[in-house]
């Protein structure tokens, strides 16, 4: 077996982390692709110094009723199967806030023009290593098996996403500000927060961030940008963990200048 590719989110892969084996995981490497709940497996494969892929589940990516979207399926094979640079990243041409359905076979998702990328605040061009999830981040300094640690943020891009259902403007910025409260938010390099899975403005969510980060913590020059295709949305991209990345909120690009799967 060469991968595991998760078939959906959910709230239950914690349960499997007393069944795991680190020193087994370690000696037999795979590749790791998935998002929503399975990154509690790749924050415990993340501590074992391992790097996965936060990316396409089987069911609510690759085995959509209408197609596996192209941009998705462009970049799962770019960065699974190709040993070369992942390179730039651009915004799709079109995006879905259609929730999944996996009961109905004639099912179709509503594709809108995707108007690209948004820049928060900050300014120019930074480099860091990738690291992130959602907001269940929050909750692992009490979970089994997982203990983060400030140096996991220290010089990464960190990447933020989440299901509408829980994130609403309160949340986000209890989010961040959990991030500054705990020194994370202070030793980031820049910040890349993924579409959100709604028709509702970006702008007050935009607002409340901004508030937190340089507000309260006092960090203006901090980039953070909005918009990019991964997590709870369609179609995505993937994200290795602890790759280089470049984003610059100037030029509204974001690069990553590794590859994803070259020793």
């Amino acid at each position: 077996m060469k991968a595991i590719i998760a078939n959906i989110g959910g709230n239950d892969s914690v349960k499997l982390l007393p069944l795991l084996s680190p020193d087994t995981i370690i000696e037999n490497p795979k590749i790791l692709c998935g998002y929503s709940d399975v990154m509690t497996l790749h924050l415990y494969c993340y501590q074992l110094g391992l790097s996965t892929f936060y990316g396409d589940n089987l069911l609510t990516t690759i085995a959509e009723a209408q197609m596996w979207h192209p941009y998705s399926k462009y970049w799962f094979q770019k960065v699974l199967f190709d040993n070369s640079i992942i390179g730039n990243i651009p915004p799709s041409q079109d995006w879905s806030f259609s929730p999944n359905n996996h009961t109905n076979r004639n099912y179709k998702k509503t594709y809108i023009k995707n108007e690209g990328y948004v820049r928060l605040q900050g300014s120019g061009a930074v480099r860091g290593r990738l690291f992130g999830g959602h907001g269940g981040l929050a909750e692992y300094d009490e979970h089994c098996g997982i203990k983060l640690q400030k140096s996991y943020f220290e010089n990464k891009i960190f990447f933020f996403e989440d299901i509408p259902e829980v994130c609403n403007i309160a949340y986000m910025s209890n989010f961040f500000d959990w991030l500054g409260k705990k020194g994370y938010l202070q030793v980031l390099k820049g910040v890349i927060i993924g579409k959100m899975r709604s028709d509702i403005s970006f702008e007050p969510y935009a607002e409340a961030i901004c508030n937190i980060v340089s507000d309260k913590y006092g960090l203006t020059e901090l980039p953070i940008m909005y918009g990019l295709n991964f997590g709870h949305t369609s179609p995505i991209c993937i994200l290795p963990y602890d790759a280089e990345a470049e984003l610059d909120v100037d030029k509204l690009r974001f690069a990553i200048i590794e590859s994803g799967t070259a020793p």
